[in-house]
C-alpha cells in the first residue's frame, strides 16, 4: 500500500531521471533512491544507454545499507539480459524489503515482469506513485514502445500573425538571439532532427546545435525528400565536428542513381512508399524511424508545407512556437501552416497544457497537440 511519504521521495526519484535527459536514448529515463531508516542511502540514475541503470548505481551507492531497506523507482526494473546485466536479480541480491515503482515498463521484455519475480521473492511492491508524472518524464520512450514510432515536437518561429516569411522567395528571420539559442538547446535534447528537401534548397541550413552546449551525441539530420534531390555540396553533407550522421528518407521509386550517390557521400537512406500524392508516406517512414531505428523522440524544424502534412497525418505531438512582435501581413508572406487542414473547429487539433515564456524580445508557446 503506498503512503503519503513515498511520494516525497519518488519526487526526488524523478528528479533524479531527468538528469539523464538528453543521454539516455533509446533507453528510458529512469532514477532511483535507497531508503532506509528514513533517510535516503543510495541515489542514483541512468546516465547513458549501455551503462549501468539507475538501480544498480543507487544500491551500489547504499552497499550494506540497502538491506531491509525500500528501493523508489521511476519505472519497473529490467528483468532480462541486454548490455547490462537484469536489475530485478541485483535488487534481490542486496536484500531489498520493499520496491516503489511510478510506472511497469510498457516493453514486452519486461512488462511485469520484475514486479512478478520481486513478489515470489516475498518483496513488498507498490506499483503507481506519481505515475502521471513518470509517464510525463519518458513520454518520448512510451511513445516508441506503445506506438512504435518516436514523439514528434514542431517548432516555427514567426510574426504575431502567424507569418514564417515575408513570401516564397523572402524568408525572413523574425525572432531574436534568445529564441534561436533556446531552439539550439532544444535540438540538442532530440536525437533526431527532421526538416524537408524544400528548406534545404532555399535555405541550406546545417541544423547542428551551436549555440548552446551539447550534452549527449550530435542529433541525426533526417532530411525528406521524395526523389532524393539532395545537393551533394549542400552544408548539411559537409564535415563538421558538431553534425550528427545524416538521413535521407524519399520514396522506394526514387532515382537510383542518386540515391546510390547520397549513399556514397555516407548517408542513410530509408525507402518509403507513396502517401497517394506523390510523396513520402509520413506515418510509414515514422514507424520506420521507432520500430527499426529505435529513435524516442524527434524535433521537426521545416518549412509549412511538410508541417502541415506532419499536422494532416496525426504526427505532431508537440508544438513549439516562438512569436517575434510584428505583424507581417500581405497576400503573398507563408503561414505557418499549409496542408489540407481542419474542416471544421470540431476536429482541428488541440493544444494542450499551454504554457508560456517570455524569450528575449520574443515569446515562446510550448503545448502538447491532441487530436
Amino acid at each position: 500500500m503506498l503512503r503519503s511519504i513515498d511520494r516525497v521521495y519518488m519526487r526526488e526519484a524523478l528528479a533524479l531521471a531527468d538528469r539523464g535527459r538528453c543521454t539516455t536514448w533509446p533507453n528510458p529515463r529512469v532514477g532511483a533512491l535507497v531508503v532506509s531508516g528514513g533517510r535516503v542511502v543510495g541515489r542514483g540514475f541512468h546516465r547513458r544507454a549501455g551503462e549501468s541503470h539507475a538501480e544498480i548505481h543507487a544500491l551500489q551507492a547504499a552497499g550494506g545499507f540497502a538491506r531491509g531497506a525500500t528501493l523508489y523507482v521511476t519505472l519497473e526494473p529490467c528483468s532480462s539480459h541486454g548490455r547490462t546485466g537484469p536489475c530485478t536479480e541485483a535488487v534481490l541480491a542486496a536484500g531489498v524489503r520493499r520496491v516503489v515503482m511510478a510506472l511497469v515498463d510498457p516493453d514486452p521484455r519486461h512488462q511485469g515482469r520484475a514486479v512478478a519475480m520481486l513478489r515470489d521473492h516475498g518483496v513488498e511492491v507498490d506499483v503507481g506513485c506519481m505515475e502521471p508524472e513518470a509517464r510525463a518524464m519518458n513520454a518520448p520512450f512510451l511513445m516508441r514502445v506503445e506506438r512504435g514510432r518516436p514523439l514528434i515536437t514542431a517548432k516555427q518561429g514567426m510574426s504575431a500573425d502567424a507569418r514564417v516569411a515575408y513570401s516564397r522567395e523572402a524568408p525572413g528571420w523574425f525572432t531574436g538571439p534568445e529564441a534561436r539559442r533556446d531552439t539550439h538547446r532544444l535540438r540538442g535534447e532530440h536525437p533526431l532532427i527532421i526538416t524537408g528537401i524544400g528548406t534545404v534548397l532555399a535555405d541550406d541550413p546545417v541544423l547542428t546545435v551551436r549555440d548552446s552546449p551539447l550534452i549527449g551525441h550530435a542529433p541525426v539530420r533526417l532530411v525528406i525528400d521524395s526523389h532524393a534531390r539532395l545537393p551533394l555540396d549542400a552544408r548539411i553533407l559537409a564535415s563538421d565536428p558538431l553534425g550528427g550522421p545524416v538521413f535521407v528518407g524519399c520514396l522506394e521509386r526514387a532515382p537510383l542513381e542518386r540515391v546510390e550517390a547520397l549513399q556514397e557521400r555516407g548517408v542513410t537512406v530509408i525507402r518509403s512508399p507513396e502517401n497517394g500524392q506523390g510523396r513520402v508516406d509520413l506515418a510509414d517512414l515514422s514507424d520506420q524511424l521507432g520500430r527499426h531505428w529505435t529513435f524516442n523522440a524527434a524535433w521537426l524544424e521545416c518549412g509549412p508545407a511538410l508541417m502541415g502534412a506532419f499536422l494532416d497525418a496525426h504526427l505532431i505531438d508537440g508544438w513549439v512556437a516562438y512569436l517575434a512582435p510584428c505583424l507581417v501581413g500581405g497576400a503573398v508572406a507563408l503561414p505557418a501552416l499549409l496542408g489540407q487542414g481542419a474542416s471544421g473547429g470540431e476536429c482541428a487539433p488541440k493544444l494542450t497544457r499551454v504554457r508560456w515564456l517570455p524569450m528575449g524580445r520574443d515569446l515562446r508557446l510550448t503545448a502538447d497537440v491532441l487530436y
